[in-house]
C-alpha cells in the first residue's frame, strides 16, 4: 500500500491483526497455523499497491484475503497427502495383503491419515500438524477412514470367500 492511502500498512495492521488473526484461529484451528496465515495475509495486502474500496470494507477484504490465502495451503497439504506411500519395496509387499488392497477402496483424503496413524505410526498431534489441520480433524478422519477400510475389507473377504464363477457359457 503506497503512503498516502485511505489505510496505510502500519495503520492496516494495527487496526485489523486482531480480528484478522482470531478469523484465522476459528478458520483452521491452530494457533501456529493461525500465525503463519494471519502473516500471509498482511504480506499479501502489502502486495497490493492500493486496496480500491470503502474503508468500511478493509476488514472484508482482509478476510477474503486470509481465506484466499487458507484455501491455497490446504490445497498443498492435500497435494503432498498424495506422496505419503510407504517405500516402494514395501508397497510391493503390502498391495498383495487385503489390508492395503482395500486401502485403495477408500477415499483419498482418508488414505493419508490411516496411512501416517497406522504404517508411519504417528501420533495425532504429529498427523494433525503434517497435515496441517486440527486433532479434532485427524480423530474425524480416521474415524471415517475406519469405517470404510472395515467396509472395504468386508466387501473384499466377501469376494475371496465367494466361489469363483465359471464364466457364461457354463451352467
Amino acid at each position: 500500500m503506497k503512503p498516502g492511502t485511505a489505510l496505510d500498512f502500519e495503520t492496516l495492521v494495527e487496526r485489523y491483526y486482531q480480528p484478522v488473526f482470531t478469523f484465522a484461529v476459528k478458520l483452521c484451528g491452530q494457533l501456529g497455523r493461525a500465525l503463519e496465515l494471519t502473516q500471509h495475509t498482511f504480506c499479501a495486502a502489502l502486495n497490493r499497491e492500493t486496496f480500491f474500496g470503502e474503508p468500511q470494507n478493509t476488514q472484508t477484504w482482509l478476510f477474503t484475503l486470509l481465506f484466499c490465502e487458507f484455501l491455497k495451503e490446504s490445497r498443498r497439504a492435500r497435494a503432498s497427502t498424495s506422496s505419503i506411500i510407504l517405500p516402494r519395496r514395501a508397497r510391493k509387499q503390502a498391495a498383495s495383503t487385503p489390508i492395503f488392497a482395500a486401502l485403495t477402496k477408500v477415499r483419498k483424503e482418508l488414505q493419508a491419515p490411516l496411512i501416517l496413524f497406522y504404517a508411519k505410526d504417528l501420533s495425532f498431534s504429529q498427523i494433525a500438524d503434517y497435515l496441517g489441520i486440527s486433532v479434532e480433524a485427524v480423530l474425524k478422519l480416521l474415524s471415517q477412514g475406519r469405517e470404510e477400510l472395515s467396509t472395504a475389507l468386508a466387501s473384499t473377504a466377501a469376494q475371496s470367500a465367494a466361489p469363483p464363477s465359471r464364466g457364461k457359457w457354463h451352467r
